[in-house]
Order: structure tokens, then sequence, then C-alpha cells
């Protein structure tokens, strides 16, 4: 007869970043801000003192830690508020930024190299 081991239910913070390849601490994040429930419980130690666990219900971690399938248009949603929330650049690093690509250029390159306010860069042929 063999032994048939059930998956648990519950796992506490240490399983729970081993089941998914993570640290301890992006576990804890995910319960602080509220995307990972969980409950303390308490157990009886090895030493047979109480020992208070925070414990996560499998299914819970699963889908905290599912990944996530973009569209374009969340995709194209997500770099716009990621670029709206980015600090623009001064003028010293648009000139700085500016001088790295136009060292990049290949020899005889004629194009125009600079940097916008919002960080991109802007390429121009030049006649």
């Amino acid at each position: 007869m063999a032994l048939v081991l059930s998956e648990p239910t519950h796992l506490d913070i240490v399983a729970a970043a081993e089941r998914h390849h993570c640290s301890v601490k992006a576990v804890r994040r995910r319960i602080d801000n509220g995307c990972l429930p969980a409950v303390k419980a308490r157990f009886t130690g090895r030493d047979g003192r109480p020992v208070v666990k925070i414990m996560i219900e499998v299914k819970e971690l699963d889908a905290a830690f599912a990944p996530v399938a973009l569209g374009p248009a969340a995709h194209e949603r997500l770099i716009a508020e990621v670029s709206a929330a980015a600090p623009r650049f001064s003028e010293s690093q648009r000139a700085r930024i500016a001088a790295v690509l136009r060292m990049a250029r290949p020899e005889g390159d004629t194009t125009m190299v600079g940097v916008s306010n919002n960080g991109a860069a802007c390429v121009r042929a030049v006649e």
C-alpha cells in the first residue's frame, strides 16, 4: 500500500516564498498591501512552546502570484502611466544623454540626435 500525501491547503510565509521562487519579503509585501489575505495561527513548536505563524491559503497564494497577460491596450495604458509618473529630465541630463547618443553614432552618420522634454530620444536626418 502506497502512502499518498495530499497537497496542503495553507502554507506559512517561508513555504509560500519557496513555492513561488521569491523572497519572504515579497510575500509579506503582498500581504501588507492587501493583495494576499493571510491569518495568524497558533501551533506547537518543536520544543513544545507555542508559535504564531502567518498562514496563507494555497488558492489565494497561487492567484496572487499568477502571471497577468496584458493585451495591447493594457500594455499601452501601463506605459502611459509610467511615463506620466516619471520625473522630467533637466537640461543638463538631456545634454549628457544627447552627447552619449552622438558618440554612439557610426562614422559618416548625418542624423541629429537630441532628447525631448519627456525623455524620448529625437533623431532627425540632416540634409
